[in-house]
């Protein structure tokens, strides 16, 4: 299959350390991309496998505001009720607009089961309903409403595809 124009790496640019949108700073350090690499069992109908690793073009100096994130064990369980931190620039409210500075919430984990009956099956053993860390933003239905929670791609089921492709 021809590789799509979003796994394109010349059409991409990492800006890593920004903050605000469109506003680069001393600390943004921007990149060019020498490899996108998405799930191979990615499906763009069920978001089943939404996962993509990016390889920069070249190395960087990590510092106080560029540093890599930790991964979780295959194994790592994220217990229900427990809290979590998410951040974007995505829109912070039903109907609004994708926000310009980095924003960051707390929302409560909720039970796989629970999240599965309240989103009609749609939910596969890698995604999350309502993480952080540990998940990466999939998909939702609107904005923080009620009995509708937001998916995420549950990263300890991918872990070995992660290492494999990147040795990380």
């Amino acid at each position: 299959m021809p590789a799509r124009s979003s796994s394109q790496p010349q059409h991409w640019q990492a800006l890593l350390g920004l903050h605000v949108q469109g506003l680069t700073s001393e600390w943004t350090l921007s990149r060019g991309l020498r490899r996108v690499l998405a799930h191979p069992q990615y499906d763009a109908r069920s978001y089943d496998y939404d996962l993509a690793l990016l390889q920069l073009d070249r190395p960087l100096l990590l510092g106080q505001h560029v540093w890599p994130i930790c991964l979780p064990s295959p194994t790592y369980q994220l217990p229900p009720g427990h809290q979590a931190w998410i951040t974007g620039w995505g829109a912070t409210r039903e109907g609004g607009v994708g926000a310009s500075v980095l924003q960051k919430a707390m929302v409560r984990l909720v039970n796989q089961t629970v999240c599965d009956r309240l989103l009609n099956d749609d939910l596969t053993d890698r995604m999350l309903g309502r993480a952080f860390l540990a998940g990466v933003v999939s998909w939702g239905e609107g904005c923080g409403l009620r009995n509708k929670p937001g998916v995420y791609t549950r990263v300890p089921a991918l872990r070995g595809w992660i290492k494999e492709q990147s040795g990380v």
